[in-house]
């Protein structure tokens, strides 16, 4: 079950719910909404998805890489058949723990994709997780639920129908066995970083799914806002340099609030900041 705090945080953010005197009670608009509960889904569920901060602690080490399209169209393929955050892992960025020792970097990514990633998709009741344990070590198998296609229409689904039309099965094992014709990994560019204009930070990142010729570009900003171009780069070193010229023409505060060449896409926007606190 998920916590009562985001239960709590997203229905003060979308006014379904205010304060009274020590309680919480129905808006006329949460009232209206409580008889239709696929408009309750509808609007909550890409609040929390897309909008709510679903690790606290990822500030301490890097969210995974990649935004929600990425994510979802790779699950999407992944768990048809049930997937591992292991088998994610080397779906997404080609990573495979190292034996005998203690893999840092592995771990971090793991821990973020799961509690970034694959918790809040099994708390909207779009995947379900058979786990091992009850440990962090303990890694789950996830598969879709019939809410996912019901409520997501992702790319992927044509390839899937496909696939499924012609007796192909997706090359992905349920118990962290990758088959050695996976589909393509994620490419992060090594001119994915961090720089600083006017004071104001910003993440770089560009990436491409392997062989492909083209480069996506992202830039996060400091509150978690990712703004995505539509068009891609033949090379990285175009999208870096698109990205800076871009930040310093239309100026770091600007575009910090959106440019007007680019899809702003809040990923990580903590709804207690703006719902308040206490009960």
């Amino acid at each position: 079950m998920p916590p009562l705090v985001a239960v709590h945080d997203l229905l003060l953010h979308l006014k379904l719910m205010r304060r009274y005197k020590g309680t919480l009670r129905l808006t006329k608009q949460g009232r209206e909404a409580a008889a239709d509960p696929a408009a309750i889904f509808n609007l909550v569920a890409p609040t929390y998805l897309y909008s709510y901060v679903h690790d606290p602690s990822a500030s301490a080490r890097e969210r995974p890489i990649g935004n929600w399209d990425i994510f979802l169209n790779v699950i999407n393929m992944a768990a048809s058949g049930g997937c591992t955050v292991t088998d994610l892992l080397k779906e997404l960025y080609g990573l495979a723990e190292k034996p005998c020792r203690y893999d840092a970097e592995f771990q971090s990514t793991r821990l973020g994709l799961r509690f970034g990633v694959l918790r809040p998709l099994c708390w909207l009741g779009v995947l379900t997780e058979k786990r091992d344990g009850i440990g962090l070590a303990a890694d789950g198998v996830y598969s879709k639920t019939p809410l996912w296609a019901a409520c997501l229409h992702l790319e992927s689904d044509r390839t899937l129908a496909e696939m499924s039309a012609a007796g192909v099965q997706y090359p992905m094992t349920t118990r962290g066995e990758t088959s050695m014709e996976h589909d393509r990994n994620l490419v992060i560019s090594s001119m994915s970083k961090t720089v600083i204009e006017e004071g104001v930070p910003f993440r770089i990142e560009i990436h491409k799914l392997e062989g492909d010729p083209i480069w996506t570009l992202e830039v996060v900003t400091r509150d978690g806002t990712s703004i995505t171009w539509d068009d891609p780069f033949d090379t990285d070193e175009l999208a870096f340099n698109e990205a800076v010229s871009t930040i310093r023409e239309e100026g770091a505060q600007t575009f910090e609030r959106g440019g007007s060449n680019v899809i702003p896409f809040r990923r990580s926007l903590p709804l207690s900041k703006e719902s308040g606190s206490g009960a």
